[in-house]
């Protein structure tokens, strides 16, 4: 028997995956192993409520509030006590707020014509949640079928016992595919029982021992069955009491089961980037529950469609890049078309999903195991669906290689025998983790051809005002071993390149002196110099830039494998504080194709970044970036996985014109200029700005709502700018070789209105001292001689304060 109450982890989140959208008119819900209860409040030390002494053992002497029964509520301080949930209506905000999230566990379940669920439901510090209303608990009844080789491309699968018919409208504007198709669904017409302390019993509408409509589903008690539970409420409480869906495993005549487990995609994962899920209106959270009416038999009427989980899932990922437009209907009128999906990674890391684990055994199971259907999703240019059954609507699924493009001559294959090539080691197709990887030029492929590269940046000196910096450096694989920037063929193909940047000062990175001037410059391969000043290099706030080939020529290698390099430029004498180097770049690295031909790709290796002096204060971490991104690459895989490196550039005083400038600095006559700070660039690009650059990144759909900062930021790093945060330039002015002349705003209210955007919004921040679009040389300067103005955005929105914009801006908030 087992078990589980999914929840979701604290992974964050950054660019753009949409599975979040999901509000299909058809329904679905899975989960994770739990302890055996709902971790108890303050003072229990996290000990189950149904083990208080952990003997594995529910004891007389742990029913503490003496109803008999050894449960949840003998850790509650206030047995007996609790507010009225009923529907939900009634409930006010203040006794929401009170509650939050509520807590599911299901207890146990008996099968007797028709089935009974036992389950607890306690507020979010412990306390029962009395008086839940007929009606709003809904549940799922699910068998785990094995494999069979005429079923589900011979995959085990889960069918569910409660199913629906969707027929055609033909007075709705809808494609009507089909006339009719078969759709799994929940029960919640059955009878509920309050218990007492938050206890419940709910017996079922449907008995699952005699299915014969709309489909047989005979009885098989012999077969491992899945029961979860969603709670659905009306009013504000119906999105943040939602508890995470509760699911019960169990064989009911107390056999072995189905000899198979399905326990594939952790809902952890898709936290990564969705942070919680509340589909179909909120209730439905975990993937564990979501298979147990996402299954194979289920069919969207109207474009025939499959909507069980795996193609759901793989279809909707794959968005944009899809050969074939996912769109289903559901039972509405209104099509959701996810060709918009803009998905933030490489689709071939099949592991960001579904990894096998402790809780999720089966999370290997795409490397092992193929089917025509469950593969295309992604690859929808080469499935086929035919013959559709006139009532459940399933259709016949092959997979025809050559429409896929696929450089196998093997034509079409009938679903069922996919794993004839892809098992094992088979040297034509093999399996999928072996396929994904060497394809060239592919987010994957880089990126592990990145991991056989190590950037590191050893030492700096002479980064005083004036002085010209010695950088010391080193490349080595991950054991140590140095490489030979001058003769390893890693640095001589022509997709190698390898760049060393310095800018200061790290408290504000600008580039450039106090006195006005803008002095960012590179080295480029042929030793040539390239600086703002000359006119023909347009990026302000650049920092300096030696690339592969100077390094080669000037770099001096030491004893140990480490390269030594004075750069080509003295800092200024005009600038006060510390300075930042980094690395970056893309090494070529030695690839075989499918037919054994060797070639070289660019390596996305992860780019360092070395603080000589007092480190610049972070306010988010690479990590949260790279939990949705598995690895940035930008640039031409320049600069990789690490963010930091990103600031150097995309700093407050980064503003280009849309080509190059003409001879005296101005951009030319009716031309746009932009700026692209880095927090400023990050907020337009994840809130799919339409202004931001043209309009250029509208097209992203970001996965959970954008006012979870900590997805990208660290806990208290975004309640307002940093003190020594320059002012942002929007627009470079009418010289780029200076940047007092700049079009600028106040660093908090230039980035916070990149969402705040109405007038309302503006009117705010300048009443509290902020400045939109003025001179940058008219903004009041700090202590430091910063341009950073006079915002009193601490004063309201600072830690601990009434309006704390945690309290607004969190995990948890618009889940």
């Amino acid at each position: 028997m087992r078990q589980t109450l999914s929840t979701i982890g604290n992974s964050r989140l950054i660019l753009v995956l949409l599975i979040g959208v999901l509000s299909l008119g058809v329904v679905g819900c899975d989960g994770d192993d739990g302890d055996d209860g709902a971790a108890g409040p303050p003072g229990t030390d996290g000990i189950s409520c149904w083990d208080l002494n952990e003997n594995g053992v529910k004891d007389p002497e742990e029913d503490l509030n003496g109803d008999g029964v050894v449960d949840v509520n003998d850790c509650n301080p206030n047995t007996g006590q609790g507010i009225t949930i009923g529907d939900g209506s009634e409930l006010t905000e203040e006794e929401i707020e009170e509650l939050g999230q509520l807590v599911a566990t299901i207890d146990d379940v008996t099968v007797s014509s028709p089935p009974a669920v036992e389950f607890t439901v306690t507020d979010s510090h412990g306390n029962p949640a009395i008086g839940i209303a007929e009606g709003v608990v809904w549940f799922t009844f699910a068998k785990l079928m094995p494999a069979n080789p005429d079923v589900n491309g011979g995959l085990p699968y889960w069918q569910s016992y409660v199913n629906r018919v969707e027929t055609a409208n033909p007075d709705a504007d809808t494609p009507n595919v089909l006339d009719q198709s078969v759709q799994a669904t929940t029960d919640n017409a059955g009878s509920l029982e309050q218990l007492g302390g938050g206890r419940y019993r709910y017996t079922f509408a449907t008995d699952v021992t005699s299915v014969t409509e709309p489909i047989a589903v005979p009885w098989e008690p012999n077969l491992t069955h899945r029961v979860g539970l969603e709670i659905r409420l009306d009013g504000p409480g119906e999105i943040p009491l939602a508890p995470d869906n509760p699911v019960y495993d169990f064989v009911p005549d107390g056999g072995s089961g189905s000899g198979v487990t399905k326990w594939i995609a952790d809902t952890a994962n898709c936290a990564d980037c969705h942070y919680s899920f509340t589909m179909h209106g909120g209730p439905r959270k975990t993937v564990e529950y979501c298979v147990t009416c996402h299954n194979p038999g289920s069919i969207d009427q109207d474009t025939g469609e499959a909507i069980d989980m795996a193609y759901l899932a793989h279809s909707i990922h794959t968005g944009e890049d899809r050969a074939v437009p996912y769109i289903v209907y559901g039972f509405g009128d209104r099509g959701h078309d996810y060709s918009e999906v803009h998905y933030p990674q490489d689709t071939k890391y099949c592991e960001t999903c579904h990894e096998a684990s402790e809780s999720h055994p089966d999370g290997d199971s795409w490397n092992e195991v193929a089917s025509a259907k469950t593969c295309g999703g992604c690859h929808a240019d080469g499935l086929l669906a035919q013959n559709p059954d006139a009532v459940t609507g399933v259709p016949d699924y092959a997979f025809d290689h050559t429409a896929a493009e696929a450089d196998l001559d093997v034509g079409v294959v009938e679903d069922g025998e996919c794993s004839n090539c892809h098992l094992g080691n088979i040297e034509r197709a093999g399996p999928a983790l072996a396929i994904h990887s060497r394809i060239r030029g592919s987010q994957r492929a880089r990126k592990e051809a990145g991991d056989n590269f190590v950037f590191e940046i050893l030492s700096a000196t002479n980064t005083g005002p004036g002085e010209t910096p010695v950088v010391t450096f080193q490349v080595t694989d991950p054991e140590g071993n140095p490489y030979d920037i001058v003769n390893d063929p890693e640095f001589t193909d022509r997709n190698a390149a390898l760049n060393l940047y310095v800018q200061w000062a790290t408290d504000a990175y600008y580039g450039g002196d106090e006195n006005g001037n803008v002095l960012g410059a590179r080295i480029n391969d042929d030793l040539s110099i390239q600086a703002v000043q000359d006119l023909n290099f347009r990026d302000t706030g650049y920092p300096y830039r030696m690339r592969l080939g100077a390094l080669k020529e000037l770099a001096v290698r030491n004893a140990d494998g480490s390269y030594t390099v004075e750069f080509f430029r003295a800092l200024p004498e005009a600038f006060t504080g510390d300075v930042a180097f980094a690395m970056g770049g893309h090494p070529a690295w030695e690839y075989k194709d499918a037919d054994g031909v060797t070639g070289f790709d660019r390596a996305a290796t992860v780019s360092a970044v070395f603080y000589a002096g007092e480190p610049r204060q972070a306010a988010f971490d690479s990590a949260n970036c790279n939990a949705c991104h598995e690895r940035l690459q930008f640039h031409g895989s320049n600069r990789n996985g690490n963010a930091e490196i990103c600031l150097l550039c995309h700093n407050g005083d980064a503003a280009v014109c849309d080509s190059n400038p003409q001879p005296d600095g101005s951009c030319p006559p009716g031309e746009g200029q932009e700026g692209y700070h880095f927090g400023r660039m990050i907020h337009s690009i994840h809130s799919a700005s339409e202004t931001f650059l043209g309009g250029e990144f509208e097209h992203v759909t970001y996965p959970q709502n954008i006012a979870n900062c900590e997805t990208c930021h660290l806990p208290g790093r975004y309640n307002h700018a940093r003190e020594t945060a320059r002012a942002v330039s929007t627009d470079q002015g009418g010289d780029i070789r200076v940047w007092t002349d700049d079009i600028a705003t106040t660093p908090t209210a230039a980035v916070c209105g990149v969402c705040h955007t109405s007038s309302a919004a503006r009117g705010h921040f300048e009443s509290q001292g902020g400045q939109v679009d003025v001179v940058k040389s008219d903004i009041a300067t700090s202590g430091a001689g910063l341009p950073n103005g006079q915002e009193g955005c601490p004063v309201c929105h600072g830690s601990g304060r009434e309006f704390d914009t945690v309290m607004f801006h969190n995990p948890g908030v618009g889940e």
